[in-house]
């Protein structure tokens, strides 16, 4: 159990930072302008630095537990998984989705 903690911690903060670089990348996969991609990714970040900075890390002003952070967690690694299905990439939106699914059921269930 001693090397499964920190495995599954180190697992999640990728998945989380994986999601920043998700948004990024569809930012600039859009059918748009440079200057359209450049607010989206700015945007979109700034959306979601937020939205967890608020309720989903572990010093977060009004951090969710229970059912109310498996809807957050749903959320959060599902628009990385949208994103990544747009961007016609469904075998890494599959691993993704995969690993997303552990990580947060050990997060609810262990973390």
């Amino acid at each position: 159990m001693t090397v499964i903690k920190p495995a599954a911690q180190t697992l999640f903060f990728l998945l989380e930072l994986a999601t920043y670089a998700t948004a990024v990348w569809w930012s600039v996969k859009i059918p748009s302008g440079v200057l359209l991609k450049i607010a989206a990714a700015v945007l979109t970040l700034t959306v979601l630095i937020g939205v967890w900075w608020t309720l989903g890390a572990p010093g977060a002003t009004h951090h969710l537990t229970g059912a109310a952070r498996a809807v957050l967690l749903v959320a959060w690694f599902g628009s990385a998984v949208g994103a990544l299905v747009w961007m016609r990439h469904p075998a890494l939106a599959g691993v993704f989705a995969a690993l997303a699914i552990l990580a947060s059921v050990y997060d609810l269930t262990a973390g």
